[in-house]
């Protein structure tokens, strides 16, 4: 549904699992090179308004803000004026913690693997046969997203008071690079949602 939203606002979406974005290479590379090389997105450039990037922040991620943040500036130059709007909807360590959202509000700390395996049994008290892909068990706990909404802007409030920098609406830029750097517990995906049900 996201994607048919998005695509129908004038947007891109970009997700990608950690496993593919070591696969097929950086993801922030992969977004330039479809604007460069795909013939539907070169030529209506001028009719995209967002492009969305949506993943979970690892610890490896925060040495490359820099870099991505020049493929960001680049993105938004890509149509003349006004700038092509890029939105990072991350999730801190791993989906299942955007996914538990949906029933409870919680912070823990999600930087390695056996602190993201007790989130998918966590989980798992909710949905006990969820499996990632599964899209059928996925919808359902979708039905909860308003649920979702309010937490992820719950973990971000929470934040605010640990140094987080107030969002700008026209660059998030500060925001998000803080977010990518610390090792906090966070979602920004709700704010996709938020601006779908604005349109």
């Amino acid at each position: 549904m996201c994607k048919r939203r998005c695509a129908a606002a004038g947007g891109l979406v970009i997700s990608a699992s950690g496993r593919e974005m070591e696969s097929r290479g950086h993801w922030y590379e992969r977004a330039r090179s479809q604007f460069r090389n795909n013939p539907i997105l070169h030529n209506n450039i001028e009719v995209t308004d967002e492009i969305w990037f949506f993943y979970d922040v690892e610890a490896e991620d925060m040495e490359k803000w820099e870099q991505r943040l020049k493929i960001i500036k680049h993105l938004r130059k890509l149509r003349r004026k006004p700038g092509i709007r890029v939105r990072l909807l991350m999730t801190s360590g791993c989906i299942e913690y955007w996914l538990m959202l949906h029933y409870e509000y919680c912070t823990p700390a999600l930087e390695n693997r056996a602190q993201k395996e007790k989130m998918m049994a966590a989980l798992r008290k909710y949905e006990p046969h969820y499996q990632k892909g599964d899209v059928e068990i996925t919808n359902r706990i979708a039905e909860n997203y308003p649920t979702a909404v309010a937490n992820g802007q719950r973990t971000l409030a929470r934040l605010a008071g640990q140094g987080l920098p107030a969002p700008d609406d026209d660059n998030l830029d500060k925001r998000d690079e803080w977010l990518s750097k610390n090792r906090v517990t966070f979602t920004t995906v709700h704010e996709a949602i938020e601006y779908l049900e604005s349109l």
